[in-house]
């Protein structure tokens, strides 16, 4: 079982320090705890020259703990000469996971292009999104990173990284739905398997609201579609 949440105490006192993701901040606060003489509390720990840093993994980095990140830089360069985007968003999660990197923001930040290479042509092609952004290419790599972290009880926030903006769950939906809304030769309206019943006033909603999808999904940004809701739309 995967621990994602813990909770530290000092005994004696009312110091306490809660950990969202366990696995990452508890390595940090090891290295601390070798360093620091004496240490009074956990903002003693996260306290250096002065300041106090939010979380151990920060404080590690101001007193220059953690290696810097070449060795994944190189790990990462020599991949995009020879894997293909899918392959490096899952070689990213298993640094993510298993190596510790100093900072994941800035090699995701270098490198998301050669991850997401594949994504403007699946934009296209799965989710006919027939003019990707580099904004959209950008957060859909977003979304599929804490998807494959998340079938391992870990979230993109776990590791500092940035989270995807978009709603792309309720994209998808919308996709499926309209999937299943096909106009066939038994049925001169739109179809639908929920939709059973024959009545016109019925047959006339079904029609008027798949239009409605259509229509904005054809037309308006993946931004504005992130802002809506199914259960909105009445």
């Amino acid at each position: 079982m995967c621990l994602t949440h813990l909770t530290l105490s000092v005994p004696g006192t009312s110091d306490t320090c809660h950990f969202a993701d366990a696995s990452g901040e508890r390595f940090y606060l090891r290295t601390l705890l070798t360093i620091v003489k004496g240490p009074t509390s956990f903002a003693h720990l996260r306290t250096f020259n002065g300041i106090l840093y939010p979380t151990f993994r920060d404080a590690c980095i101001a007193r220059g703990l953690l290696e810097n990140d070449g060795e994944w830089q190189q790990c990462l360069e020599e991949a995009s000469a020879m894997q293909t985007g899918h392959q490096l968003r899952q070689l990213f999660c298993t640094m993510l996971l298993f190596c510790s990197p100093a900072d994941p923001e800035a090699l995701w930040m270098d490198f998301w292009q050669h991850i997401c290479d594949d994504l403007q042509h699946y934009l296209i092609t799965n989710l006919q999104h027939n003019n990707p952004t580099a904004e959209d290419i950008y957060d859909y790599g977003l979304y599929l990173l804490d998807q494959l972290l998340s079938a391992l009880g870990h979230t993109l926030t776990d590791f500092s990284m940035p989270r995807h903006q978009h709603n792309w769950v309720l994209l998808l939906e919308i996709i499926s739905l309209l999937s299943v809304m096909t106009v066939t030769s038994d049925h001169p309206v739109p179809y639908c398997p929920i939709a059973s019943t024959r009545s016109p006033s019925v047959y006339c909603m079904y029609s008027l609201f798949r239009f409605f999808l259509s229509v904005l999904y054809r037309h308006r940004s993946v931004s504005a579609l992130s802002n809506l809701s199914l259960c909105s739309i009445t």
